[in-house]
């Protein structure tokens, strides 16, 4: 049996144990993890911290490309009130806002706003607790655009001639162009073939956005007089959805004459 001074001392170390718990209870922060707009539309992040602190501070922060934070703003609830104050727009136009309820207001959305966004919560003694919502921004490309070979194209080269030319401007991610012969869909290869292959192009324009210029090769036939070719260019849409523009069909100029045949000894 244990002395009553060891009992006491086990007594004193339960309580405050039990205490110094209470003062590690953990604050948790509970945000969007993803967040997928169209380019010019509204971003709304909201972070709020689930167990409801009696005080907190709430900090927004924007990692950049090199992984360094930025602090944008903060918001502090003040009474029945909440002290909001932005703190650096860092050039953007809209600058950041926060709405009455403290939530991170990206005005028109752009593609440089396709960043992480930190929230971080700071509840004193319950403790400090962050979270990440990350922003995509999609953007329609321009209406496809297709420049047909104005040329005469001869059936009896052997080798795939340039048929167009096919140019999808600004959109974003990276669009995918396709091409068509009569509305079946043409398998060809990003290497040279001597029956067909096509080329492509990616350029990032100052506005961060992309086009795509995709140029087909084909070796043609007598039927492809009356075919009717054209290209389409496919983007990616929030919510895993996609989208499709399709250019104007046309027509290719051939020059079908056999070569003269010798005469017979």
């Amino acid at each position: 049996m244990e002395p009553p001074d060891a009992r006491a001392g086990l007594l004193w170390l339960a309580l405050l144990l039990a205490g110094h718990s209470g003062a590690q209870a953990e604050v948790h922060v509970s945000v969007p993890p993803l967040v997928e707009v169209l380019q010019g539309e509204l971003i709304t992040l909201d972070c709020k911290p689930r167990e409801r602190p009696e005080h907190y501070v709430l900090e927004w922060f924007l990692v950049d490309a090199s992984g360094s934070r930025h602090h944008l703003a903060s918001v502090e609830p003040q009474g029945s009130e909440l002290l909001s104050t932005v703190h650096n727009s860092r050039g953007r136009s809209p600058p950041y806002q926060l709405d009455s309820r403290g939530r991170l207001v990206i005005e028109k959305a752009q593609v440089g706003d396709e960043r992480d966004y930190v929230c971080v919560v700071k509840a004193g003694s319950e403790g400090t607790s962050e979270a990440t919502s990350r922003v995509r921004v999609f953007a329609i490309p321009e209406a496809t655009e297709v420049i047909p070979n104005k040329g005469t194209l001869s059936v009896m080269e052997e080798f795939a001639q340039e048929i167009a030319t096919c140019n999808s401007h600004n959109g974003n991610p990276v669009p995918r162009i396709t091409w068509y012969r009569n509305g079946q869909r043409l398998d060809v290869p990003m290497e040279m073939k001597t029956d067909g292959y096509m080329t492509s192009r990616t350029v990032r324009e100052a506005s961060s956005l992309y086009s795509l210029t995709s140029t087909l090769y084909l070796k043609v036939y007598k039927e492809d007089r009356d075919a009717k070719f054209h290209c389409a260019s496919h983007y990616k849409l929030p919510s895993n959805d996609h989208g499709r523009l399709d250019s104007p069909t046309f027509q290719l100029t051939l020059h079908c004459e056999s070569p003269p045949m010798s005469a017979r000894p």
